[in-house]
């Protein structure tokens, strides 16, 4: 199965940028890609393997909405939008119930006006 493939290599990515604190723009939008190509493929997966997946990354989305900085919004908003465009949210209540979450817990008293930008941005767009 291809998660099999994908998934060492997103989370290579994510303890790289972990243990270096060097958020490369072009590893994470690499890793959206794969992940994003992971969610709409596995539309046609047996339900046992599409759980496997989500178990997968739904402890993973603060982590990688946690990761976006200045130059990166862009590759989470845009994998965002082509994952649920046009898409019935059922499909993915993980992700629909952290995107909302996200928005709903928001600080918009405290923080830097970049972290509340991407915040309204990367759970709006």
């Amino acid at each position: 199965m291809i998660f099999e493939l994908i998934q060492p290599i997103v989370d290579g990515y994510l303890a790289d940028m972990e243990s270096t604190k060097v958020y490369d723009r072009h590893k994470t939008r690499a890793m959206w890609e794969f992940i994003c190509g992971l969610i709409r493929g596995a539309e046609e997966w047996s339900g046992n393997n599409r759980k496997l997946l989500w178990d997968w990354l739904t402890p993973k989305l603060p982590e990688l909405f946690g990761n976006i900085r200045h130059d990166t919004v862009k590759c989470w908003s845009i994998s965002i939008e082509f994952l649920i465009n046009g898409r019935d949210p059922r499909r993915y209540p993980a992700l629909f119930h952290f995107l909302i979450q996200t928005g709903l817990d928001a600080d918009f008293a405290n923080g830097s006006s970049f972290d509340r930008t991407y915040l309204v941005l990367a759970v709006t767009d």
